[in-house]
């Protein structure tokens, strides 16, 4: 039997010369029974055409900040190095996705980069500027000391949302490790996870099909935490029967 190919975009090192992906989004998906792909910078609009049509599924991956350019903001102080060439890559591979709607999972920067792909916006820093606190007053980290297949604090899922299908009514427990998040929900989005100090953690698009996007790593947690494994699955299980 086939097994759906998915396509990862990456992230680029330091010196500028190499692109990498960490393994465990590349294992998260081949426990799922997918076979993943790194999707290269550099191509031309026509290179994802390609690749959106080849390709089963797409994970859009975390990573580095977004050029606040691309959701009409000034570069703020607290937001962190940009990379052109991987803003370019996903707004260039996104579009593409979209129109074929291919099944397509975001995670961390990804949900944030999808989130103003389709108009919204983000926080530049949640320290800085997202004045949610837990309903005792404290504040609640978003940038956990603990490794990343330590739970660090709970989102509540939205009843009826496809997240509630894959991994289940009520709470769940995930990681945290970033300073950026969703500010504005773009059109047509909806959110259907929330952390306890009203941060958004999950978005969908209830009539694409499989369209997810979620704030924390469940690639570090897919071999001890079945809610963690249900987001790769779903997606590769989206890939295998899409345009069935």
């Amino acid at each position: 039997m086939r097994k759906p190919i998915i396509g990862v975009t990456c992230s680029e090192g330091d010196e500028k010369t190499t692109i990498f992906v960490r393994k465990n989004y590349l294992e998260s998906i081949m426990d799922a029974g997918g076979i993943p792909v790194v999707i290269p910078y550099n191509g031309t609009q026509e290179d994802y055409a390609q690749l959106a049509k080849e390709l089963d599924g797409f994970l859009f991956s975390g990573g580095m900040d977004v050029q606040p350019f691309l959701f009409g903001e000034e570069t703020l102080a607290q937001c962190g190095a940009a990379t052109p060439d991987r803003d370019d890559l996903e707004m260039l591979l996104y579009k593409e996705v979209m129109a074929l709607k291919k099944p397509v999972l975001g995670i961390c920067r990804g949900i944030q980069m999808m989130n103003i792909a389709q108009g919204g916006t983000i926080y530049q820093d949640i320290p800085s500027y997202f004045k949610g606190t837990l309903p005792d007053g404290n504040k609640l980290s978003h940038s956990q000391a603990s490794p990343g297949r330590v739970a660090s604090h709970t989102v509540d899922v939205a009843s009826g949302s496809l997240l509630e299908k894959l991994v289940g009514a009520g709470s769940i427990r995930v990681n945290s490790f970033h300073h950026q998040a969703v500010k504005d929900p773009a059109p047509g989005t909806v959110m259907t996870g929330r952390a306890k100090d009203g941060l958004i953690e999950a978005l969908e698009i209830p009539e694409y099909g499989f369209w997810l996007a979620v704030q924390w790593h469940p690639e570090y947690m897919t071999r001890d935490t079945n809610t963690a494994a249900a987001l790769f699955s779903g997606l590769v299980e989206a890939a295998k029967n899409h345009g069935i």
